[in-house]
């Protein structure tokens, strides 16, 4: 697991999550809040990089499916 984190509104609202398994297409989060994730963000693995962009294909939970666009 690695931590990362969720930016969305252009990276100035972040917070933290947790990348369970990550593949080529998408990924599985952790999330603490999820009502706090957008239908798309940027996943972030150090708070100064870009990014990737995401969708969110599923919710359960606090788990949360997404594809990388």
């Amino acid at each position: 697991m690695t931590p990362a984190w969720i930016a969305v509104d252009g990276g100035f609202a972040t917070r933290p999550c947790t990348v369970i398994d990550i593949s080529e297409g998408g990924a599985r989060l952790r999330v603490e809040d999820p009502q706090f994730v957008k239908p798309q963000f940027q996943l972030k693995f150090d708070r100064t990089s870009p990014g990737r962009a995401c969708k969110v294909a599923w919710k359960k939970g606090d788990v949360i499916g997404i594809k990388f666009v």
